[in-house]
């Protein structure tokens, strides 16, 4: 057999090509990948808020931008990640 790729991703899927599954697991990494989404639109309208909100807003409520740009860009490559997931399944 060839050097396969036996690592599993953030989905808890491996990620060594297509992978057969029963549709509960589908269902379940697409209500994950639901999840996901709901997380990076909250993410990306909290940095757009802060873009917007400028100086004016106190520092002790409000998320340094940097962490919060860090956090919406990890959560944007969790939901590729489970997009590709649900794309292997079959």
């Amino acid at each position: 057999m060839g050097n396969i790729d036996r690592r599993r991703d953030k989905t808890g899927v491996r990620r060594a090509g297509d992978v057969s599954m029963g549709p509960g697991m589908r269902l379940a990494l697409e209500h994950r990948w639901s999840q996901k989404l709901d997380e990076v639109i909250a993410l990306t309208a909290a940095c757009e808020d802060i873009s917007a909100a400028g100086d004016d807003t106190p520092e002790a409520t409000v998320m340094h931008p940097a962490g919060l740009r860090a956090r919406a860009d990890a959560a944007c490559d969790e939901l590729a990640e489970l997009a590709d997931a649900i794309a292997r399944a079959r």
